[in-house]
């Protein structure tokens, strides 16, 4: 089987190389052809081709194009390089509120005023000022070690139990079952590192998912898909989200303000492990 798709793969380069002077077929040793003919393919002289199969390069073109093109797929048929791929997901937020209110009853010769819950009877007032501030600063460091232009995925989590009720109805009437369930948050990322040189190029898909308070039972997902480069060492950004809310609620004698702030980024790192 294997020799029937070379035969016809060199069949379809033959039928078009009226022009060209040879067909060569070039074995790779240590990448595979999907890895190198998106390289090639534009190092092709107007009217060649090239084609792959499975650990085999088909080109129809020129000697002098056939021979430009073995030296670069020499250069590019080596050994993938062993990578050690960090990928660091920082999270802070912070929250503050502030709530002022009064209430009491003032008693006089005309009678009573009342202002907000007071004592029933008497002289009294009551105040409260709150005045709080709340912040979080989360960061998540993962590693994997990859190879060169091959993907690699990584990823952990965590479960959180959550009550659940079952009704069921049946002969016997109307059956109510309490029983706990568990939710899943995961974080973690896929990646493919190409490199030329000490630069590196990454097409990344990080993802970040964390518990909520409110609603309960929710879970909030940060993802971002993007295409990255830089050099071996060195931290790269590649995205973050930045969210703000607030609400306000005023009364006679008393208001309610609350805001809160979160953001996110997430950084990575491609080191070569020798």
């Amino acid at each position: 089987m294997k020799r029937f798709r070379v035969l016809a793969a060199l069949m379809l380069v033959v039928a078009g190389a009226a022009f060209a002077d040879e067909i060569e077929v070039i074995p790779l040793h240590h990448r595979t052809a999907e890895q190198v003919v998106p390289t090639v393919r534009p190092l092709v002289a107007p009217g060649g081709a090239v084609t792959g199969m499975q650990n085999s390069l088909i080109i129809r073109s020129t000697r002098a194009n056939i021979e430009e093109i073995k030296r670069v797929v020499a250069a590019l048929d080596k050994a993938p390089r062993k990578l050690l791929i960090s990928v660091r997901q920082d999270a802070s937020g912070s929250s503050d509120r502030q709530s002022m209110s009064a209430a009491g009853t003032v008693s006089g010769r005309s009678g009573s005023v009342s202002v907000g819950q007071g004592p029933p009877a008497g002289r009294g007032v009551n105040a409260r000022i709150l005045d709080s501030t709340r912040t979080t600063d989360d960061r998540v460091v993962q590693q994997v070690q990859a190879l060169e232009g091959s993907p690699a995925t990584i990823s952990i989590g965590s479960s959180r139990p959550l009550p659940a009720r079952t009704t069921t109805y049946g002969p016997g009437g109307v059956v109510v079952t309490q029983e706990t369930v568990y939710q899943d948050a995961s974080t973690g990322f896929t990646v493919v590192p190409r490199l030329a040189g000490d630069r590196v190029t990454l097409d990344i898909n990080p993802r970040l998912e964390s518990f909520n308070r409110r609603p309960p039972g929710s879970v909030s997902t940060h993802t971002i898909a993007t295409t990255a480069t830089g050099r071996l060492g060195e931290w790269i950004e590649l995205g973050g989200v930045n969210q703000n809310a607030s609400r306000e609620e005023r009364g006679i004698l008393s208001r309610d303000s609350a805001s809160r702030r979160s953001v996110g980024s997430v950084w990575v790192k491609v080191e070569e492990i020798k």
